[in-house]
């Protein structure tokens, strides 16, 4: 066991840069994976508290200390998408957890006051997490159709698709109860759809297939 799904309280090394990369790509192939086909964990947010990977590129690992780790001013990071794609999944990963305690809670019917407050209380806090996250986006990735550069066009498209899937995702429970959470849903689907179809105008191929890399 080499800890890497654990939060370390010292400077960082480039041993420990890699071993967070490495399990960040593998819960992210673990959530995607329990989202998609149902498989059930094979860990849970209960289970690491490492951070995300520092936000900056390989060639400033090795830097003098004052420079290590740290990205230059006015370059912008290629890592910035794979980033962001993660506070997403991790979004993603709450969503689950909760829709999976609501299901499984015996005690709990769908229609007592106490489950619709949960789910009122569940649905503001991932609404708040998806908010936060969307204000916090780099410039760079934000969605622009006329956009020149064609790896930050896939990458901004990638992110904003996982965007709204999971505005989907989050409402779609009460749909029988709500209208209002109906045109939430038909609204993001309708998103997905135009990034979809703006894509395919550029690159006609599987998103997919470019969602890890970006490119």
């Amino acid at each position: 066991d080499v800890g890497a799904h654990r939060r370390k309280n010292s400077p960082p090394t480039v041993s420990r840069e890699l071993w967070k990369r490495a399990f960040w790509i593998l819960n992210f192939i673990d959530i995607s994976f329990s989202v998609n086909i149902g498989s059930p964990r094979a860990m849970s947010s209960d289970d690491y508290d490492v951070e995300f990977p520092i936000e900056c590129d390989d060639d400033t690992w090795e830097q003098p200390d004052d420079l290590a780790f740290k990205q230059p001013p006015g370059r912008l990071c290629q890592l910035a998408y794979w980033l962001q794609l993660l506070k997403l999944i991790s979004i993603l990963e709450k969503v689950q957890q909760a829709s999976n305690s609501m299901r499984r809670s015996a005690s709990m019917k769908k229609t007592s006051p106490e489950a619709s407050h949960l789910r009122q209380q569940f649905v503001l806090e991932i609404d708040k997490a998806l908010s936060d996250w969307l204000e916090g986006i780099p410039v760079h990735l934000n969605w622009d159709p006329q956009c020149q550069d064609t790896v930050l066009f896939h990458q901004s498209t990638m992110i904003y698709i996982m965007y709204f899937f999971l505005r989907m995702e989050v409402h779609r429970s009460g749909l029988a109860t709500s209208p209002s959470l109906l045109e939430i849903c038909v609204n993001a689907a309708h998103s997905c759809v135009l990034l979809t179809e703006a894509h395919f105008r550029r690159e006609p191929m599987s998103l997919g297939l470019q969602l890890l890399v970006g490119t």
